[in-house]
């Protein structure tokens, strides 16, 4: 089967609604115009198979001439992310590309018309490093430095989230970091975070791990007093873990600004 023919005529679908309901009107069309192009076309793809050439066509007035340039070069655009930092983005055991930055990319997707590549890594360092190499062309979500800087560009940051500490259960409050100076730490290797905490707290006992998986187990184990990330990552983690014996038992004074 094959279509034949297309009449020059549109199927134009709309909400319906009581006659004695006047307010139901404009309350729909005010949440229609709320839903942007983008959206749109997700929406599109999704349950009518739009062609992939057509991605990105409408929303090409959003690019000056010089940026339509550079993409009408571009094939494809190489991204390294962390594959083990839900809720943000991780990698799951099928290979997608999952979390809230993922949700992004799918937008980003969108708008430029081009398929984003996954480069394969094994942890955030790795991420780095392929990024400092050039194996990539852009890093989904970091928190801008100055080392960083020597090697990367950044946006303006897009979600920002404080940082905590996570603890056993049976440790109490911790109001200030000047509290627990003698005790060690552990952090995910390549965190920003490390920078900040080494210039704050020159003393703060450090031990790198290479997952967030690996830094809270240390802190069940007490091979550390605690383990430091953002808020939703650990929250994340504990729920999803059941880890009962672990509790955030403080929020610093530091936010990870992401971009």
């Amino acid at each position: 089967i094959k279509v034949a023919f297309s009449l020059d005529r549109t199927m134009d679908l709309v909400f319906s609604v009581r006659k004695d309901w006047p307010e139901a009107v404009s309350i729909l069309n005010r949440g229609l115009s709320s839903i942007d192009d983008v959206e749109r076309r997700r929406l599109m793809e999704k349950w009518f198979r739009i062609s992939g050439s057509t991605r990105g066509k409408q929303l090409q007035p959003l690019f000056s001439e010089e940026e339509r340039k550079y993409l009408a070069d571009k094939s494809e655009i190489r991204m390294a992310v962390d594959p083990n930092w839900m809720p943000f983005e991780g990698i799951d055991k099928k290979g997608n590309y999952i979390g809230v930055v993922a949700e992004y990319i799918s937008y980003f997707e969108a708008r430029l018309g081009i398929p984003f590549k996954l480069v394969s890594t094994g942890s955030f360092d790795e991420v780095l490093t392929t990024a400092r190499n050039e194996g990539c062309d852009i890093l989904t979500a970091v928190a801008p430095t100055e080392n960083r800087r020597e090697f990367l560009n950044f946006t303006e940051p897009y979600l920002s989230f404080p940082y905590v500490i996570v603890t056993r259960q049976e440790v109490g409050y911790i109001e200030k970091m000047d509290q627990v100076l003698d005790k060690k730490f552990a952090v995910v290797r390549g965190y920003a975070i490390i920078d900040e905490l080494k210039a704050r707290y020159p003393a703060l006992k450090i031990v790198l791990v290479d997952h967030n998986e690996a830094g809270l187990e240390k802190v069940m184990l007490k091979e550390v007093f605690g383990y430091i990330d953002a808020v939703p990552t650990v929250s994340h983690m504990i729920q999803t873990q059941n880890l009962s014996e672990l509790k955030i038992s403080s929020q610093l004074d530091l936010t990870m600004d992401l971009a």
